[in-house]
């Protein structure tokens, strides 16, 4: 039963992420949250194809059926030219008055503050992925960039991240092997998930994908200002923030 409340609440939260798109429109409406709720730059690499990923091409019996939920819709993906690495995109961001009201009252008793999303999101990953015994001990199958390296590649406050070799039934497209999450946070933006796949060949080249990412997404300096057709955006209020939320 807490998982299915947990696959619902975050298909919610998500909701904008997975919109559907036109192909002439590639980001969508996601490209605005980017800009001016976030001020987040993602600079698409030019020789990379821009498509979408449907959540209903995941195997059904396999573990990443569980965070992809089938009917959630599709994600904007990107795939490096030699077809050996895949990236696909979500983001978590701020709210604006319509939204946090409607959370507050479906969700009373549980916790979306803005500054947390990306490990709420990477225990249930890690949760779905090896299963309810790790959520105690999610923190030892992840990696956390050094604070310096984070603000460095991403000027970002949190970069996270693990590494998933599935099993051959699960094998993404029938060809990727490895899974990898990628989740990028700053402080009162919000959160830009991505979700690596890749194969044997595009493990061996695993570095020159990362650098790719790196030179294409960045936090901008300046506090992004909301959209005035949206009204105020307003971090979710649930109580004092923790010590341990404002870093990690």
């Amino acid at each position: 039963m807490k998982r299915i409340i947990v696959i619902i609440i975050f298909s919610f939260l998500l909701g904008k992420g997975f919109a559907q798109h036109k192909q002439s429109d590639w980001l969508g409406s996601e490209q605005e949250i980017l800009d001016k709720w976030m001020n987040l730059k993602f600079t698409p690499p030019e020789d990379y194809k821009k498509g979408y990923e449907n959540s209903d091409l995941f195997n059904p019996d396999s573990r990443l059926a569980k965070i992809f939920q089938k009917g959630s819709g599709s994600r904007s993906s990107l795939t490096s030219p030699d077809g050996h690495f895949l990236m696909l995109l979500m983001i978590f961001r701020p709210f604006n008055a319509d939204d946090s009201t409607t959370i507050v009252r479906l969700f009373p008793k549980h916790d979306f503050r803005l500054n947390v999303a990306h490990i709420s999101q990477m225990k249930y990953t890690v949760t779905q992925m090896l299963g309810e015994d790790a959520a105690k001990r999610w923190r030892g199958y992840v990696t956390y960039y050094p604070a310096s390296e984070a603000k460095n590649k991403f000027n970002a406050d949190t970069v996270i991240t693990c590494r998933f070799e599935l099993e051959k039934k699960e094998y993404h497209r029938g060809k990727y092997r490895y899974f990898q999450p990628l989740f990028t946070q700053k402080k009162g933006r919000g959160s830009f998930f991505m979700y690596l796949f890749y194969d044997k060949k595009g493990d061996k080249h695993l570095d020159q994908y990362m650098t790719v990412i790196e030179n294409s997404l960045w936090y901008g300096d300046e506090e992004p200002k909301p959209p005035k057709d949206t009204g105020e955006t307003i971090r979710i209020p649930y109580g004092k923030q923790k010590k341990s939320d404002k870093i990690r």
